[in-house]
């Protein structure tokens, strides 16, 4: 087993399932990586089936930082403000998270199809209504100067609006 190719994808599986950003290595923090995502849409229509609801909306990451980033695509998770907290309301279901390496200055377009199921998995969250929601990426980098050390975190898109 090589443990230290399949570093990235554990800290981002931990990461997506903590909320929590992190940080590794022997006694020191990399920087916190600079990052902007943001969705293309303002406004996306929410649609329903019998079994489904969902909406399709593409987000866009873009590194600021000097360092190569991975940016798990998978599918990102989505928040809803209710009430004034972003609470996650879809969590995907991804067998196997693909880890997309972007360059210092390069975008990465991320096409998301958020959807809950009343029979199958994602289950449906019933706050998964017409709101104001925003798109959360985990994004990795392990510092090229101490290779030991790496840093994770969740990176939120602009809001937008789900009728």
């Amino acid at each position: 087993m090589n443990h230290v190719r399949d570093r990235p994808r554990v800290l981002l599986f931990l990461l997506m399932l903590t909320g929590a950003a992190c940080s590794s290595g022997s006694g020191s923090r990399s920087a916190p990586l600079r990052v902007t995502a943001r969705t293309v849409e303002d406004t996306v229509m929410l649609k329903q089936t019998p079994t489904a609801t969902y909406f399709d909306v593409t987000g866009i990451v873009r590194n600021d930082d000097s360092r190569e980033i991975k940016v798990a695509s998978c599918a990102p998770e989505a928040e809803r403000d209710v009430d004034g907290t972003w609470t996650v309301v879809f969590t995907p279901a991804c067998p196997d998270n693909v880890l997309n390496p972007l360059l210092p200055g390069d975008s990465l377009v991320v096409r998301a199809h958020v959807a809950g199921y009343t029979n199958a998995v994602p289950q449906l969250d019933p706050r998964m209504t017409a709101g104001r929601y925003r798109l959360v990426f985990g994004v990795f980098a392990i510092d090229s100067q101490n290779p030991t050390a790496s840093v994770a975190q969740r990176q939120v898109s602009s809001p937008f609006t789900v009728k």
